[in-house]
């Protein structure tokens, strides 16, 4: 009988607190929860592990900086297979922290959001840093240098999708910060 009152309780608290703000951090979290987990999910049902070597070596000088491939010839191709599977795990982890923060915005108290805005904070920080390098590994133009042409060019998924992480990003941000004056 308590349990279910602490649970009835404990969802008026979070219904109540919920904002506009943290609805569209919610949304956010959920958005890059799922485009991690598609990234993940085709790079684990396919042969990723077994072909990022060839795609590095294939794509070497193609659009990147110097240093890049540099450091994709010497560093990541001498252990091609630890890196990708490396990669599929950050994939795994981000899908997972974004779809809990997604959950837990609208399920936490008060004291708790802290602490999962500090996580989301992590998490999009990480997201955003592995999407830009993912987009200069690819060679992926810079959104400011497209051509003019709409259809012959656009951004590439890797560079929306640090955009959306830096969006979440300040956004935990500013909740962190948020949570920490209405504590004190």
């Amino acid at each position: 009988m308590r349990s279910t009152s602490v649970r009835h309780r404990s969802m008026q608290i979070a219904r109540g607190r919920l904002s506009a703000a943290h609805a569209g951090l919610a949304a956010m979290s959920a958005v890059l929860a799922w485009e991690w987990t598609l990234s993940a999910s085709h790079k684990i049902t396919s042969d990723f592990a077994g072909q990022f070597p060839t795609f590095i070596e294939s794509s070497i000088g193609q659009g990147r900086p110097g240093v890049v491939n540099d450091l994709l010839a010497h560093v990541v191709l001498r252990a091609p297979t630890v890196f990708a599977l490396s990669v599929i795990a950050l994939d795994v982890a981000l899908a997972a922290v974004f779809a809990a923060a997604a959950f837990a915005l609208f399920v936490v108290a008060k004291g708790g959001l802290r602490l999962v805005a500090a996580a989301l904070a992590i998490a999009a920080a990480t997201s955003l840093t592995f999407a830009v390098s993912l987009a200069v590994v690819n060679g992926d133009t810079v959104p400011w240098q497209l051509r003019g042409d709409a259809f012959e060019s656009g951004v590439a998924v890797e560079y929306l999708l640090a955009g959306v992480s830096g969006a979440a990003l300040i956004g935990a941000v500013m909740t962190v910060r948020r949570a920490r004056v209405s504590a004190s």
